[in-house]
């Protein structure tokens, strides 16, 4: 669909519409009307904080129902429609981008009109529905031209002149083939080694038999016990010895 902006200039500018918005009519007259002359980012910033409830929108033209706002006076917050603004603006601003322009940019024309009416089906039918029609156009700056990034205009330089291919030479003769070699069928001839004399072994010292050991160690165990009347007897004189010294 065609713009309402007559003195487009491609060069300088970018511009985006959205058609048939489901949005209020009236609420996008009052928000266009306060955008119209921003900056490009200071307009997104104000566009965010209408949908966060922090900035009232004035209106001057379709007070009816507005609240009153300290310092304000009649404003609301058209979220619905602030939504639908930042979508545009953000298509544009990336249209000013794919273009090679700088930013940020400034809005210089901001049309709200009103669409096509459909009826509203349903429990609400017979009833015509809301739809609005939006268009915006950015416009560079002193300071944004300064960072406009144009797209390079590309270079149509001569291709090279093709290589020439090198001519194959002429065929090499083919050579003979050496006769493959046959495996040899004489033995490998082994040479023996004398070995070497094994020396005696020398013989293992005797051991004695483990029965002798437990002899010893029985008769030693049958002698202790013969101790004990010996020394019995020994007492025994002792005693008389003492009962004739008296």
């Amino acid at each position: 669909m065609a713009y309402a902006f007559a003195t487009f200039k491609k060069e300088t500018m970018a511009r985006a519409q959205m058609r048939d918005a489901p949005i209020s009519f009236k609420q996008a007259i009052e928000l266009a009307r306060n955008l119209r002359g921003m900056m490009s980012d200071k307009a997104e910033r104000y566009l965010e904080n209408v949908i966060a409830l922090r900035q009232p929108v004035p209106y001057t033209r379709f007070t009816e129902g507005a609240g009153h706002k300290r310092g304000i006076g009649a404003a609301k917050y058209p979220v619905k429609t602030a939504k639908a603004f930042k979508e545009l603006l953000k298509a544009a601003v990336a249209n000013a981008e794919n273009q090679g322009l700088g930013t940020p940019l400034k809005i210089i024309h901001l049309l709200a009109q009103e669409g096509s009416r459909p009826l509203r089906p349903g429990r609400k039918r017979g009833t015509l529905m809301k739809r609005t029609s939006i268009e915006i156009v950015l416009a560079e700056t002193d300071a944004s031209r300064k960072q406009a990034k144009k797209p390079k205009p590309r270079s149509k330089a001569a291709s090279p002149p093709p290589k020439a291919r090198p001519s194959p030479g002429p065929a090499k003769a083919a050579q003979p083939r050496s006769p493959a070699k046959q495996p040899s069928t004489e033995k490998p001839v082994t040479v023996e080694q004398p070995q070497a004399q094994a020396q005696p072994e020398k013989p293992a010292p005797p051991r004695s038999a483990p029965g002798a050991e437990q002899k010893i160690s029985g008769e030693e165990k049958t002698s202790k016990p013969k101790s004990k009347p010996e020394t019995a007897a020994s007492e025994e004189k002792t005693d008389e010895v003492k009962k004739d010294g008296r």
